[in-house]
């Protein structure tokens, strides 16, 4: 199959549902013994980011490397890799989390296991008339994808390789967990791909976990 990225229904075709999900629940690069939890702060919005993940690893003991940290709302959501004999514990930690301003108030905190860190979602129905169908993702996670997409990008063949891209080194060392089945991260691809004028074809490779999208025409800033 080759057609225009701009086509609309290109993203029908590339969305993942429950029967082809790209992902399963035992690929979310855990270790033995990890869980994935979520960290959620309570008016986190009023702190920066880096200063909450200072003060979590702090009272937790330990120095946690966070993905996908994002404020909801008003609240700040964290994930995190631990072990999963540890959830009590740090559960119990937490309770003791400070203001990062002044050291003395209380931040209400809840420490939840979860299957894999959280994307935020794209709309149900979005439009080929958007003018950026990935901008529900931060700016910088749209530049972590562009700079992620410029390495797999294979200037002989003209094709971009996205197989096992939530274990991209490049991703996770940015602390991004960006799997492919999610609908968002298929609309940011989408999106950075129209940006380049690109045309795809779809290709099903026995090499990869995912998929392999053929680029036909120019896509200089990837060459």
């Amino acid at each position: 199959m080759v057609c225009k990225i701009v086509d609309g229904s290109v993203l029908s075709q590339l969305l993942p549902t429950p029967s082809n999900a790209l992902l399963s629940a035992q690929n979310t690069g855990l270790g033995p013994g990890e869980i994935w939890a979520c960290i959620t702060v309570v008016q986190g919005i009023l702190y920066p980011l880096n200063s909450l993940q200072e003060v979590i690893n702090n009272a937790l003991g330990t120095q946690l490397r966070f993905y996908n940290a994002c404020f909801e709302g008003r609240n700040a959501v964290l994930y995190a890799k631990i072990r999963e004999k540890q959830l009590v514990q740090y559960s119990k930690s937490l309770q003791s989390l400070r203001d990062p301003n002044n050291g003395r108030d209380q931040l209400v905190t809840e420490l939840t296991p979860v299957s894999e860190p959280r994307v935020p979602p794209s709309p149900s129905n979005p439009t080929p008339t958007a003018q950026n169908i990935g901008t529900l993702l931060p700016e910088s996670w749209m530049e972590a994808l562009r700079a992620c997409f410029r390495e797999r990008f294979q200037p002989t063949t003209r094709s971009l390789d996205l197989s096992s891209l939530h274990t991209e080194p490049i991703l996770l060392s940015q602390g991004l967990y960006l799997p492919l089945n999610k609908s968002s991260v298929v609309h940011a691809m989408i999106s950075i791909l129209k940006e380049n004028g690109a045309q795809v074809g779809f290709h099903s490779s026995s090499r990869c976990s995912d998929d392999l999208f053929q680029v036909l025409n120019t896509y200089d800033s990837l060459s």
